[in-house]
């Protein structure tokens, strides 16, 4: 007899245990194609020993990483998330991951915004599928976005600036983010998904008041700052 799977129960760390998974996505875009190396992590089953498995769909969090990192930095922070039953996405951008070195260029972050618009769009559809790794892992509807530093100012204008919003991000987590002045839009001139603000209060490369002053431009019914 299989054991049942187990229902999923969202916000608690430690519940599960994680899986994970590396994809190559290739984006086509006007300037030649753009290869975004996606690591995911996922439930896979509640912890404890003989443990029955745990069943998608999970909701879904893409995460972008600050200037010149990969997803590997941050994989305790990831994998957290994952064991309290997300399905979770670190998207390595092309021109400013950790592999570029000296060819890293912030210049490119007005493509970000873009790139993980496609990934989502690019997973939604393999779990979509039936006979893909990912067939049935991911709830199209409950979605979010997560980044720090220049990762921040990515989903910053991914959740509120005109540039580049995609209104399938039903909530957006800006982690030491800004407003990137680059956007060719306008911040929260369009309303946005509820928002929250992470702040180290001591910061010197991306000061407190960058923080503040998005918090202070959200109008939006539900927005959150956290100061640390």
């Amino acid at each position: 007899v299989s054991a049942r799977p187990v229902p999923i129960a969202i916000g608690t760390a430690g519940t599960f245990r994680v899986g994970e998974h590396h994809l190559v996505i290739t984006e086509p875009a006007k300037t030649g194609p753009r290869t975004l190396i996606t690591t995911m992590w996922y439930p896979v089953a509640a912890r404890g020993a003989g443990s029955p498995p745990a069943t998608g769909p999970f909701p879904l969090l893409l995460f972008a990483p600050g200037f010149m990192q990969c997803a590997e930095p941050y994989s305790g922070l990831l994998t957290a998330w994952a064991g309290a039953g997300f399905a979770v996405a670190a998207v390595e951008f092309p021109h400013s991951d950790c592999l570029v070195g000296a060819a890293a260029t912030e210049s490119d972050m007005v493509n970000q915004p873009r790139d993980l618009s496609y990934v989502l769009s690019r997973l939604l559809r393999l779990s979509s599928e039936p006979d893909d790794q990912l067939s049935g892992l991911l709830d199209p509807h409950e979605i979010a976005a997560a980044g720090h530093s220049d990762g921040g100012d990515t989903v910053a204008a991914l959740g509120a600036n005109t540039c580049c919003a995609d209104h399938r991000f039903a909530a957006v987590a800006v982690l030491s983010g800004a407003e990137w002045p680059a956007m060719l839009g306008r911040y929260f001139a369009a309303g946005a998904p509820p928002m929250l603000f992470v702040q180290g209060s001591a910061d010197v490369i991306n000061p407190p008041w960058t923080s503040v002053q998005l918090y202070d431009a959200d109008t939006g019914h539900a927005r959150y700052y956290l100061d640390l």
